[in-house]
């Protein structure tokens, strides 16, 4: 089984509020299952991540096309918002709740005793209030330790058989999401 013992000791990480939920599992999934969860997560990150690639320099003879492309962009960009409200008024999230990310893990605090170290879960987690499609990780509790504020647990899970393509769109999220958190604290010491 592959995971990071201490998913945040690269350093790299934000901090968010973010619907989660998550179930226990007794065993590892097979192949084709863990396989089926890293095509539909990297589906949903390479969709989250399209806006950080777009070309904004154009060449003048392309510039007609340009804005064609742009305003079929738009188009598809309300079809998708619309969409999402359909399902967001379908889908009742869960509970949002104060988590640390990183590209090998995620930390957050529960209330309940039921998860501890070495035991394996799944975790639906929503990245987007607009997106009612959680990336779906197959994890392990590597840490539990008590909250200083509270009598909470405050949860460590290492991320479990990332693909190699799904772990770099992880890094990219995290990189991208630590930026802006860098950039607002700035904006606020100013």
């Amino acid at each position: 089984m592959k995971y990071a013992t201490n998913p945040f000791a690269e350093g790299l990480s934000f901090h968010d509020s973010l619907s989660l939920r998550w179930k226990r599992l007794s065993e590892l999934p097979d192949n084709s299952t863990l396989l089926r969860l890293n095509q539909r997560n990297l589906s949903l990150l390479q969709s989250l991540l399209l806006n950080d690639d777009r070309v904004l320099d154009v060449e003048p003879e392309l510039e007609p096309l340009a804005f064609k492309i742009e305003r079929l962009d738009q188009k598809m960009t309300l079809l998708t918002e619309l969409l999402s409200d359909l399902l967001r008024t379908q889908t009742l999230l869960p509970a949002e709740k104060l988590v640390r990310v990183s590209a090998k893990g995620i930390s957050w605090e529960v209330s309940e005793d039921d998860l501890h170290p070495d035991q394996l879960i799944q975790l639906d987690l929503y990245l987007l209030d607009e997106v009612p499609r959680p990336l779906q990780i197959i994890g392990l509790i590597v840490g539990r330790e008590p909250s200083r504020a509270n009598s909470d647990y405050r949860i460590t899970m290492s991320f479990v058989e990332l693909s190699e393509t799904v772990d770099s769109l992880m890094g990219r999220l995290v990189f991208r999401h630590h930026r802006r958190e860098v950039a607002m604290a700035r904006m606020k010491a100013e």
